[in-house]
């Protein structure tokens, strides 16, 4: 469900940021004949003037604190984002900070960001005179297009190479292409130069997204991005802003309960790794997708870089400095990602793709006390000492890709933003601290003497990987909202949360109407319910109905430690949970639905005086399909992405049992390897065994994921502390016991009651419920006893009991599920 991608077709642009306040120009009173009185009534004007541009300046500032801090209510980026915007008023008056540190590189790279887009803008420009049909290009046009192709290959080269950046060397790729194709022209001295240009660029096969224009468009941004001294904020400025109070959010509760900065780091660390999931970058339509760190939290997926950059980000909110550590001089291409933390003089290893920190020597380094516990962490000294401390990670047949001599002489590369060393950050910083103190600005030249200072580190350089993504979604703005559409995605649900039988007509009828509107311009189009640009509350005055993003609000107050009360994080995800017999009826309406709508497209074309093809009607027919297809897949992302957000309420809420509840579907379904939230699952629920005690449950699973390199050291480690063989059963996971879902079954603020929330098949026991075939879901189902007779009941997900196989309405519809009689018996888990 992850790769959704293709399935849709977002908007083709983010909405600009409202445009400034204008500043009031005041003309002087010298002019000759001025009366003293008017001089004086204008002084006072001015005076008045000044005051209320203050105050306004005051209000502007409240206001965009306020959008930050309830970031649950707006999923719409472009609300931050013209919140803003009319701050630069107050922006272009505050006094330059003393704190402020310049910074030659990210000058330099301004200045070469935007040479280069004016190259391009050449570029386009004779593109364009060479296609026009109208055109008459000279030999001179030639000779100039020629030689500006040439300088933006090699240019654009050198940049992405500078900035690691995969898109700008598509770019790159592009400009060398063409300029192969004009340097044949030229060979062909039989034909005039001109002519032959003209004829290799039409047959040049011209990118609708690399291309010239493009290029000059995102690195005239980029570079205003670089301004470090800019007196006006740009669109991305509101994401870094956003991102740093998420990062804050995160760090006040996941840092425990320990003071101790060491334990501190490692809870840090810790939450990393169970809150970003290891998976392969989304595809989008410029390849694959590089990620923004608040897109990571978000969605809780990511690489190992993403994870790394996470945990880095964390720590910058303790203001902690943090850095990927990588050998001086040239550098494997298998060589592991691993961040070291200055603390004390010293640099701490983590490495976040095997989800593990590096353990010192001794015996005492890992301790078994609530599950394993780094009691000590290697530092880079100790590393390049002792090779044995690398070799505890030797897996067989993957040996650690890494020895001690690579740490001897090492490079820091730091993750550093634009904003986070512009002017602008410690403005805004400034206001977010007098409240909550928020890290926004982290100059990078102070960083970088302190990492300088610490032992082993013979060079401190700017990790530009860190804002690839950065550049690549100012390329192509419609990534960003490929990763976030599924949180942005507003469902219809009711203002009580009872989407169960009685409700059921009424969505079907909402689901078969209403879906085609004729937009502003007389034009037919058709849609189902889709993303909506605000939350709409639910629970406000006692609404029957709403259209909630559910999933983005749920997850925003994860971040935000409000759990499980009244309107917390646990309440909304709940709305995500939409019936599964809901969902299947409505697939079993799709070729209904996709019929119907064309039927009044053909109404509406004939009230226009038109009459469509057979084609058009077949185009048609397709596209409204596919949309409607897109839609039930979201529907379905949305309810198991809610479920596993539960099991982490459940689990930072300390309600482990409810959490059990929740994972173990996630768990069982590990054979699909592409699964997100079976992956997490299977580690969360094994690490809430671990710290139970249950160990050989614990390893059990943690073994279940044999691609996993980290996990199968953990197990490793597990097994050596508490003396167990190394065949730990996984039929042991779940017991009853230890399963059934506190949520479910009590406080209110969590789930709510059973007529608030869940459909019928999420309702409590059996005997309560509609008929067998909407009976509830595993986590929620009563004793076997008590269940309907096999030849009764509807597929296994409705009516297993707990201890059987984990109830498959997360993610598959009934027609895909086996039924009772073919599922396997308790014993055969």
């Amino acid at each position: 469900m992850r790769y959704f991608g293709s399935f849709f077709s977002p908007p083709s642009a983010l909405l600009s940021a409202l445009t400034a306040s204008t500043l009031l120009c005041c003309a002087t009173a010298t002019n000759v004949g001025c009366k003293p009185e008017a001089a004086t009534r204008h002084g006072v004007h001015q005076r008045a003037t000044q005051q209320e541009r203050q105050e306004q300046n005051v209000k502007l500032l409240a206001q965009v604190v306020q959008a930050t801090e309830e970031q649950e209510n707006h999923p719409d980026s472009n609300y931050l984002r013209g919140a803003l915007g009319p701050l630069d008023d107050w922006l272009a008056a505050t006094p330059p900070s003393p704190d402020f540190e310049p910074d030659a590189e990210f000058d330099a790279l301004a200045q070469e960001s935007a040479e280069l887009a004016d190259v391009a803008r050449d570029g386009a420009r004779l593109v364009a005179l060479f296609l026009d049909e109208n055109g008459a290009p000279t030999e001179k046009d030639a000779n100039e297009l020629q030689a500006v192709v040439e300088q933006a290959a090699t240019r654009t080269k050198t940049l992405a190479e500078k900035l690691d950046s995969d898109a700008l060397r598509r770019f790159a790729a592009f400009a060398e292409e063409l300029r192969g194709k004009l340097a044949s022209a030229k060979e062909f001295q039989f034909a005039d130069a001109t002519e032959t240009f003209q004829t290799q660029i039409r047959q040049f096969q011209h990118s609708p997204l690399y291309n010239f224009e493009t290029l000059a468009t995102g690195l005239g941004e980029f570079s205003r991005v670089l301004d470090l001294d800019a007196v006006s904020f740009s669109p991305q400025d509101a994401d870094f802003l956003k991102e740093s109070v998420w990062f804050r959010n995160v760090f006040n509760w996941a840092k425990g309960k320990d003071q101790n900065d060491l334990a501190v780091v490692c809870s840090l660390f810790d939450w990393s790794v169970a809150n970003v999931i290891a998976t392969r970058p989304i595809d989008g339509p410029a390849g694959p997708v590089a990620q923004r760190p608040w897109q990571t939290l978000l969605t809780s997926g990511g690489t190992a870089f993403d994870r790394a950059l996470v945990f880095i980000e964390l720590l910058r909110q303790h203001r902690l400095d943090a850095f990927v550590v990588r050998p001086d001089g040239d550098v494997p291409s298998d060589f592991p990602l691993i961040v070291g933390v200055r603390l004390d003089g010293e640099t701490y290893l983590f490495a976040p793709e095997y989800g593990l920190p590096i353990p010192a020597a001794g015996p005492d380094a890992l301790v078994l006390d609530g599950g394993l516990r780094f009691a000590k962490v290697a530092t880079l000294s100790q590393v390049a000492a002792d090779d044995s401390l690398l070799r505890r990670f030797d897996l067989p047949e993957r040996p650690f890709p890494a020895t001690s001599a690579q740490f001897e002489k090492t490079v820091a590369l730091v993750p550093s933003s634009p904003f986070a060393t512009s002017q602008r950050a410690l403005a805004m910083e400034r206001e977010f601290s007098g409240a909550v103190s928020t890290v926004l600005a982290t100059p990078f030249e102070s960083q970088k003497k302190r990492i300088a200072e610490l032992k082993g580190v013979v060079r401190v350089e700017r990790l530009h990987a860190a804002n690839a993504a950065l550049l690549e979604q100012i390329f192509f703005p419609v990534e960003s909202e490929l990763l976030t559409r599924p949180y942005t995605y507003a469902l219809a649900t009711s203002g009580n949360l009872d989407v169960s039988d009685s409700q059921s007509d009424r969505a079907d009828d909402a689901f078969a109407s209403g879906s085609t509107i004729v937009d502003a311009e007389g034009k037919f189009r058709s849609s189902a319910s889709g993303p909506a640009d605000e939350v709409g509350d639910a629970s406000a005055g006692g609404a029957k109905s709403a259209t909630v993003a559910s999933l983005w609000k749920g997850k925003i107050l994860y971040l935000k430690g409000r759990f499980v009360d009244e309107t917390g994080a646990a309440h909304w995800l709940q709305q995500g949970r939409v019936s599964d017999r809901l969902l299947r009826q409505e697939e079993r309406a799709l070729p209904a639905k996709t019929e119907a709508t064309v039927a009044q497209y053909i109404e509406w074309a004939r009230s226009q005086g038109q009459e469509p093809t057979q084609e058009e009607l077949q185009a048609f027919a397709l596209q409204t399909a596919t949309n409607l297809q897109a839609e039930l897949a979201l529907k379905y992302f949305v309810k198991t992405a809610s479920n596993f957000y539960l099991a982490l309420v459940s689990d930072a809420a300390g309600r482990e049992d409810a959490a059990l509840g929740r994972l173990r579907d996630g768990a069982r379904r590990q054979e699909n390897a592409d699964d997100l939230w079976s992956a997490g699952a299977t580690y969360l629920l094994a690490r809430i065994l671990e710290r139970r005690g249950e160990t050989s449950n614990a390893v059990g699973l943690l073994r279940s994921t044999p691609t996993e390199p980290g996990r199968l050291l953990r197990a490793r480690w597990l097994s050596e502390l508490a003396g167990l063989t190394e065949a730990a059963p996984v039929e042991e996971t779940a017991p009853v016991e230890e399963t059934a879902p506190v949520e479910e079954a009590a406080p209110a603020e969590e789930t709510a009651p059973a007529e608030e929330t869940a459909p019928v098949e999420e309702a409590a026991p059996v005997e309560e419920a509609a008929p067998a075939e909407e009976t509830a879901p595993v986590e929620e189902a009563a004793p076997a006893e008590e269940t309907a007779p096999a030849e009764e009941t509807a597929p296994v997900e409705e009516t297993a009991p707990v201890e059987e196989i984990a109830p498959a309405e997360e993610t598959a519809p009934a027609e895909e599920a086996a039924p009772v009689e073919e599922t396997a018996p308790t014993e055969t888990r």
